[in-house]
């Protein structure tokens, strides 16, 4: 439930233009996911969010996350 919570939140803010805000949602998405699919899908989120932030040590950073390494 959490996660879903954290996702949304981070979408809402993406739609209105607060993409500081949309990271930190997505990054605490974290803290609720307890399946692989479920890092994955937060990675894949976070990579979008820093990406539109121009933040592309993070970006780096979740794409091997989501790689497992």
């Amino acid at each position: 439930r959490e996660l879903v919570l954290q996702d949304d939140l981070g979408e809402h803010c993406i739609e209105t233009g607060e993409l500081s805000q949309a990271l930190r949602a997505f990054s605490r998405a974290r803290d609720y996911c307890t399946v692989a699919r479920n890092q994955v899908q937060m990675c894949l989120n976070v990579i979008r969010a820093s990406a539109y932030t121009n933040n592309y040590t993070l970006v780096l950073s979740y794409v091997r996350r989501a790689l497992g390494e």
